[in-house]
């Protein structure tokens, strides 16, 4: 199967998209008690999440390990997997992939389109975008985990050169193409 016999879904339709949401400030703590409380992109990692600089006692919006995070508020449309339970406020966004669809994928999609999303926000104050946006978002309906896309050696050395060379990234490309 190529990429021309997919059909394209809404992200909505394959993904569930949870807005995040501030829980009061007195619920917030620098100790350490409660669930890590992450507010937009400062603490997004390359891929993963930093250790959290700040706690929250009474969530009120939860990410889960495996969740997609999208900054939705100024700077729009930077990403991050989420590696732990976490609180999440309204700065980001949690994108959970439905059971069959690969959330590796998804994340990479949403990396590669960083661009558009961020002209896709709106504003007088700051920049952001809506879960309205984020649900009718285009994407390749794959529809499982076992349907891998095939991709030409000039689509791998194009898509290699335009990733931050590192030599972490570069041991671990090798393991995958050989």
């Amino acid at each position: 199967m190529n990429g021309k016999d997919w059909n394209l879904v809404k992200l909505g339709d394959v993904c569930e998209i949870i807005m995040g949401q501030s829980p009061p400030g007195q619920t917030y703590n620098k100790n350490g008690v409660g669930l890590p409380f992450y507010q937009g992109k400062v603490e997004f990692g390359k891929i993963y999440l930093l250790p959290p600089s700040t706690w929250c006692i009474e969530p009120l919006k939860i990410a889960k390990p495996n969740d997609i995070l999208i900054s939705v508020r100024a700077p729009v449309g930077p990403t991050n997997i989420c590696n732990q339970t976490c609180c999440i406020g309204r700065g980001l966004a949690a994108i959970r992939p439905k059971k069959e669809v690969d959330s590796r994928f998804i994340f990479y999609f949403l990396r590669s389109i960083e661009h558009e999303l961020a002209n896709l926000g709106s504003g007088s104050t700051f920049s952001a975008i809506s879960k309205s946006q984020i649900c009718n978002l285009k994407i390749r309906n794959l529809q499982s985990k076992n349907h891998k896309p095939t991709i030409s050696k000039s689509q791998i050395y194009n898509l290699k050169s335009t990733i931050v060379k590192s030599e972490k990234f570069n041991n671990l490309f090798r393991r995958f193409l050989y």
